[in-house]
């Protein structure tokens, strides 16, 4: 992929794919190019970048070989089990990211971005819940103090926990009496989808 824009100045180019880099303000996630690197490394490839300041930039995506043909067709679609599922984030853009990319797997999905707004889903037992994917940080809330409720209320429900900072021993040790999991941040649709099925266990 190239273009013949402005280009990427050489001091940039090495947090490409940091996670919420931008150089957009508030305008940016920094969630587009390290989704994208993740997906491609998670698909055993690599990307490969190449920029000259006036002059445009380069793109360009590595993939391993598939090792055979794949069984599926256009006319074969692969079966998906439904699931309803609690978001629950404070960031608008990965809040909505984040249901964009389960709704294209066939989910339902519930939104909410306070620990009271997570309480009301859970309380009412008219909407079905089979997961609950949540933020630590919903600004001066704690996203893990959902999975106690979560927990009690919904005993069969899949709780995962997401952030960019990785579970100290005390953390680690409440995900796991939750039976919580952890899906670190940023991730791509793959590890999404993984995560909510039980894969990442």
């Amino acid at each position: 992929m190239t273009d013949g824009g402005a280009g990427i100045p050489s001091d940039i180019l090495p947090h490409l794919f940091e996670p919420f880099f931008s150089t957009k303000g508030l305008q940016g996630t920094g969630l587009g190019l390290a989704t994208c690197f993740g997906i491609v490394s998670q698909a055993g490839g690599t990307i490969q970048v190449d920029s000259q300041v006036g002059r445009g930039t380069t793109f360009k995506v590595f993939l391993p070989a598939a090792d055979g043909a794949s069984d599926a067709t256009a006319d074969s679609p692969v079966p998906r089990d439904v699931a309803h599922v609690l978001v629950v984030d404070d960031d608008a853009r990965v809040r909505e990211l984040t249901m964009r990319m389960l709704r294209s797997e066939g989910h339902e999905v519930h939104a909410a971005s306070t620990v009271a707004e997570a309480r009301r889903v859970l309380d009412d037992g008219s909407v079905p819940l089979d997961a609950m994917l949540t933020d630590v940080v919903l600004g001066a809330e704690r996203g893990t103090d959902l999975l106690e409720p979560c927990r009690r209320i919904r005993p069969h429900a899949r709780i995962i926990v997401t952030s960019r900072y990785t579970p100290d021993p005390d953390a680690a040790a409440r995900l796991a009496a939750s039976h919580a999991e952890f899906l670190p941040k940023p991730f791509g649709r793959d590890q999404l989808v993984k995560a909510l099925r039980g894969g990442a266990r």
